[in-house]
């Protein structure tokens, strides 16, 4: 700590931003004083000096106070003068701060609002940052969005609304992403005609920053022409991060691997860009001083002409810093330039340290920097080609450091990865990058030179995008992980370190002992064995080799060169004629050697034993290879409007009853209105949303009919987990979404069941599903075919630990008066359950008095999205249900309403909001 200062300063700067992230109030304070505490201790110890320590304290204090500043400063204006602003008709006036972003028939763009009139006429002056969402009303709007460009005055009118939060527990929580920009409030607005321009003067600084906007665009219009798709979202995003137009299917298989990194503005594509600029600097026959010159001017042009990502900043920062030093004649080590670079970045922003692209670009290029020696080293071992060594142990570092990171928010890894890493990285960073950006530079001259490197690249794609799919597509080797704990982040990190550091030292004492040993060797073969006077120095060198006990010598010396080792305790017995003295004393050297080594050893295995245990400590606190806790679960997720439960059994066995899904009335939407990476639930939330609690494989898929606010999010499922069945009601849908999702299970080797009253599934002794409807029919040759689906829904009754759940999909009255009729005549009489999900999302057609009568539930839980075209819960089911006595719950209003049953039968519930 006391040689690199700048270091210890930013570390402890970004710590003291990153810990009132994680905690505030009196748990940061905590936190804050048991870290002063330990530089204290640290002082007095003597491991670092006064003022080291002072400077550290010093910085993780200022770097609190201006977070704890920050955060007092901003806050909602509109918040703090009305008192219930959502849904105000508005009209707000204020200037853009980016570009319109268009995505179909969808603006997005944010603005400085310096007044916000209500739908009463009265004023508030105002200094927020507003987000604006306008929906377009016909195809001749989108000229107007285009016009709309940084720095321009407008006045919008349209509707306050607050951001949605997070419906479930640990999903995507908008709101909280849109507060971190210091943006509280969105307002939507119905067509063009809303947003009016107005007069006002555009700052200098938005000019200077439209002409990279206007620029970008530029890129972005020549890819288009010297590409086609797939290939042009793919190239903007490689070269000049431009991520909008990537495909998504083409993101995910990049995804899935860990490659996503390539298509990120980072250290890499600014090293090539460098590399570049020198290189003509050199064509120019500048001077060298001159060319480091020119090379770091052009960083902050790249940085803003890419986007400004914070990957980009870092990486950009850096090398100017490197090249500024350089030119200077005082280039240090890099982590110096890393460090500054994150200390001048949370400065100028505290909350960046909550970007995960922030902390992924440092994390990994401090891991790089620190340890892809050692690695190297290690390697060395085994690995004779230094290319093959090197790359593998950059590949390998960047693994190691990025995984905690990756499992804390995308909660995956696949094994192929490295691989995928190893070989695409190199190929896609010195292969189609350089053409990518030569078809660039030259296509700006003239098109038809642009479009030779661009037919190389486009080839190049081709290979990389069949490599990415094929490897991604092996699902036995993509593992998935709850997320872990910041503790066990931070363990991991620690960890870590501890295995390299120790490992660099092993290597740094064998190449001490084998240098020592080989000194010893010559000394003495250059000496007269019988000569007296050499009998004590030999001796001295013996012991003194001896004392540190490491055998690591054997390997380099001894008789393969004709001589005896110089460590050899059976020297005697060499066939070499020494005297008797000195052969004694060589026995006894060796014997010393020996016992010393016997120790050291014994400590060395001590380290690999507690190194090791730590290791499998940390993989079976995250991913534990018996499942100790034996409670079940039952979990209403928040999929809008649609339907999706998720059951865990007592030991650990998976059930998703029904994915969720969007049903699209009247004709398909015109090609303009299209988005181009439009929502579905099973891609944006379920999957996410299953791997965040661990889960990679589900033991059934229960589809309860085949209504697409039902199946929607299968297709998700099916591509990314591994699914044991699919259970349905026995019948098929005329629609191309069922047959796709049928054809899907089907090449994914997927075994699909029919569910008729009178099954009964036993997954585990915990847990029993009960099949009550639809009811038995006579056999027939083929599927029957139903358009009509929600009276043919499977309704189970499940049972876990005594507790009892019954699950009737979207059936109606009809469907549940037949049902009864069944149990009735199975002898079957009313019992009450403890938790019934309202039928229909809450339609007035289904949950009659009869069916509530009948299992008089002590809950009831109504599935349904916010604010639903349909109205539902429909007041009138409403009405029933708490007349019936039973606790109502709404996923449209508290989110996600989780259960779990203990193995003695207690039952706890919670949801997501209040």
């Amino acid at each position: 700590m006391d040689r690199r200062p700048l270091v210890c300063v930013a570390g402890f700067w970004v710590a003291g931003s990153g810990i009132w992230s994680v905690r505030q109030g009196m748990p940061a304070l905590l936190v804050y004083s048991g870290i002063a505490v330990a530089l204290a201790a640290l002082v007095f110890a003597g491991r670092i000096r006064p003022r080291t320590g002072a400077l550290c304290l010093l910085a993780l204090l200022l770097s609190a106070g201006l977070r704890v500043w920050s955060e007092a400063g901003h806050g909602s204006d509109l918040t703090a003068a009305w008192t219930e602003p959502e849904g105000r008709s508005v009209i707000a006036t204020g200037r853009l701060l980016e570009p319109a972003a268009i995505d179909g028939d969808t603006v997005t763009f944010p603005i400085r609002a310096s007044v916000v009139r209500s739908e009463d006429g009265s004023g508030l002056r105002v200094d927020e940052k507003l987000l604006v969402r306008v929906r377009l009303s016909a195809e001749e709007e989108l000229a107007s969005a285009a016009s709309w460009k940084r720095g321009i005055s407008v006045e919008v009118a349209g509707e306050l609304k607050l951001p949605a939060d997070a419906g479930n527990f640990g999903g995507f929580d908008y709101r909280r992403y849109l507060n971190r920009q210091d943006i509280y409030w969105t307002v939507s607005v119905k067509g063009a005609d809303a947003v009016k321009r107005t007069e006002g003067r555009v700052p200098v600084t938005d000019r200077a920053l439209r002409w990279f906007d206007e620029s970008r665009e530029a890129i972005g219009r020549l890819t288009d022409r010297l590409y086609g798709d797939p290939d042009a979202g793919y190239m903007k995003g490689l070269v000049a991060g431009i991520a909008d137009d990537i495909d998504p299917d083409q993101y995910d298989d990049f995804s899935r691997l860990g490659l996503t990194h390539v298509l990120a503005i980072s250290g890499l594509h600014v090293a090539v860009v460098v590399y570049i600029l020198l290189m003509l600097g050199k064509l120019a026959r500048w001077t060298r001083e001159r060319s480091l010159a020119f090379a770091a001017s052009a960083m902050p042009v790249y940085m803003l002409l890419t986007g400004a990502s914070p990957s980009a900043v870092r990486a950009c920062l850096m090398s100017m810093i490197a090249l500024w030093l350089a030119r200077q004649g005082k280039l240090k080590d890099g982590l110096h330039l890393l460090a500054a670079s994150a200390l001048l970045m949370v400065v100028w922003r505290p909350a960046v340290v909550e970007d995960v692209s922030f902390q992924l670009s440092f994390i990994v290029t401090a891991g790089l920097l620190l340890c892809v020696p050692v690695m190297t080293e290690l390697l060395a071992l085994r690995i004779r080609s230094a290319f093959v060594r090197s790359s593998l142990a950059v590949a390998l570092t960047a693994q190691l450091f990025s995984f905690p990171v990756t499992a804390f928010y995308f909660h995956q890894l696949h094994l192929l990865s490295l691989l995928a890493n190893l070989v695409l990285v190199p190929f896609i960073s010195f292969v189609v990058m350089p053409l990518g950006m030569a078809a660039l530079a030259l296509g700006a001259v003239w098109l038809p030179m642009g479009l030779v490197p661009a037919k190389l690249a486009a080839l190049c794609n081709r290979a990389t995008f069949a490599a990415t799919e094929w490897l991604g597509s092996v699902k036995a080797l993509s593992t998935v992980w709850h997320q872990p704990t910041l503790i066990w982040v931070i363990g991991f990190y620690a960890l870590l370190l501890a295995t390299l550091a120790f490992a660099r030292r092993s290597l740094r004492h064998g190449a001490e002992q084998a240098a020592k040993a080989s000194a010893v060797a010559e000394q003495l073969a250059a000496s007269d064995p019988f000569d007296p006077e050499e009998r004590s120095k030999r001796i001295a060198a013996y012991a003194d080799v001896a004392q540190d006990g490491r055998d690591w010598t054997e390997p380099l010396h001894g008789r393969r060169s004709g001589m005896p080792s110089a460590v050899d305790p059976d020297f005697a017995s060499t066939g070499w004629r020494s005297d008797p003295v000195s052969s004694l004393s060589a026995t006894a050297a060796g014997r010393a050697r020996r016992r010393i080594s016997f120790h050291s050893r014994r400590y060395r295995q001590l380290a690999y034993a507690l190194l090791a245990l730590g290791w499998l400590g940390m993989l079976a606190w995250e991913a534990p290879p018996v499942r100790l806790d034996r409670t079940a679960a039952v979990s209403f997720l928040d999929v809008g409007q649609g339907d999706s439960i998720l059951i865990t059994t007592g030991s650990g066995r998976h059930v998703l009853v029904d994915a969720g899904g969007t049903v699209a009335f009247g004709a398909p939407k015109e090609a303009w209105r299209l988005r181009k990476d439009p929502y579905e639930v099973g891609r944006k939330t379920l999957v996410p949303l299953l791997k965040q609690r661990g889960i990679r494989r589900l033991d059934a898929l229960v589809l309860t009919h085949l209504d697409a606010d039902h199946i929607g999010g299968a297709h998700a499922i099916i591509r990314e987990l591994q699914v044991g069945r699919i259970l349905f009601n026995g019948t098929i849908k005329p629609d191309d979404d069922v047959l796709r999702l049928f054809h899907e299970a089907e090449d994914a080797g997927i075994p699909m069941y029919a569910v008729k009253a009178g099954d009964v599934w036993k997954p585990d002794a915990s847990a029993t599903f009960e099949a009550l409807y639809p009811l038995r029919t006579k056999s027939v040759d083929r599927i029957p075919e139903v358009d009509e689906q929600n009276d043919r829904s499977v309704v189970l009754r499940l049972t876990l630990y005594g507790r009892v759940f019954v699950l009737p999909g979207d059936l109606e009255a009809a469907g549940e008066s037949a049902a009864l009729a069944e149990l009735r005549r199975q002898g079957e009489e009313a019992r009450a359950v403890d938790v019934l999900k309202a039928g229909h999302h809450g339609s007035k057609t289904s949950t009659t008095a009869l069916w509530l009568s009948w299992w008089m539930p002590s809950e009831v839980v109504v599935s349904a999205g916010n604010n639903n075209l349909y109205g539902h819960p429909h007041a009138e089911v409403v009405e029933r249900i708490l007349r019936s006595g039973a606790v109502l719950k709404r996923t449209d209003v508290q989110g996600e309403i989780a259960y779990r049953i203990r193995p003695d039968g207690r039952l706890e519930r919670r949801a997501k909001r209040p």
